[in-house]
């Protein structure tokens, strides 16, 4: 869209540009000087041995292996087990496989829900937990924990893509450190990750990342297993069904 001088290998890169053709100009210039192939010398820092156990160590180690010992694992103290891990994450996305695959097939229920635009973003969460829909007033019985619209299969079927992708981010924002989340508001969650496309996007991966380090941190001061296992579940989603490993236990 710009002009560009003939005489590029005359312009001086060294100067500031007076104007964008010019400013254009050196950067043409300057690529055309690079060198096809760079080498580099890369400077490693010394690799520091593991500490030597002393004669004696590991019998004195109360649980038979030195604390320095490549064996011992980083997990976290408030994991589950790697079996429930593995046996969680691979139901979740069979259930989302079935779902995919029987997703025309599905009966919905068209709710109206809000224009999507961030002003409106808590209109949404409170449809979601506070305020049911008329149009889903017949599911509530169903859905004992939920106070606003409930997360049936049949709602979220009809919704768009575009829809389910800024509900899931309303709600998992709308997560933070100072109040637990709810019932409601996990199961929301959870039934619009069966339904996000794969790989998620961007603002869909911020936010959750966001949440399972809130969820982390309340599961190391949560009394209550069931409720540590609620946790631990959208942890474990997280990384091994959305791709985010280096949240993982």
């Amino acid at each position: 869209l710009l002009p560009v001088p003939d005489n590029i290998d005359d312009v001086d890169t060294t100067v500031p540009p007076m104007s964008a053709e010019h400013y254009l100009a050196q950067v043409i210039a300057s690529r055309r000087s690079c060198p096809m192939v760079v080498r580099s010398e890369v400077k490693r820092k010394p690799v520091v041995a593991p500490p030597t156990a002393a004669a004696g160590a590991a019998e004195e180690w109360p649980f038979g292996t030195p604390p320095f010992s490549s064996s011992v694992s980083n997990r976290s103290e408030f994991a589950p087990t790697e079996e429930w891990v593995q046996a969680k994450v691979a139901a979740f996305c069979a259930h989302r496989d079935q779902l995919n695959a029987q997703k025309d097939s599905i009966p919905k229920m068209n709710v109206e829900w809000p224009a999507m635009s961030d002003s409106k973003q808590d209109d949404w969460v409170a449809m979601a937990l506070e305020e049911c829909a008329p149009e889903a007033i017949e599911l509530k019985e169903r859905f004992p924990a939920h106070k606003g619209t409930p997360p049936s299969m049949r709602i979220i079927a009809a919704m768009s893509t575009a829809q389910i992708h800024f509900l899931l981010c309303a709600l998992l924002d709308n997560c933070d450190d100072e109040e637990a989340p709810s019932e409601a508001v996990l199961q929301w969650i959870h039934s619009l990750l069966l339904f996000a496309d794969l790989p998620i996007m961007p603002d869909v991966c911020s936010s959750l990342r966001a949440f399972v380090r809130v969820l982390r941190t309340r599961r190391a001061t949560e009394e209550r297993e069931a409720t540590r296992l609620q946790y631990s579940l959208f942890i474990a989603l997280a990384a091994n069904a959305f791709g985010q490993k280096d949240l993982a236990d």
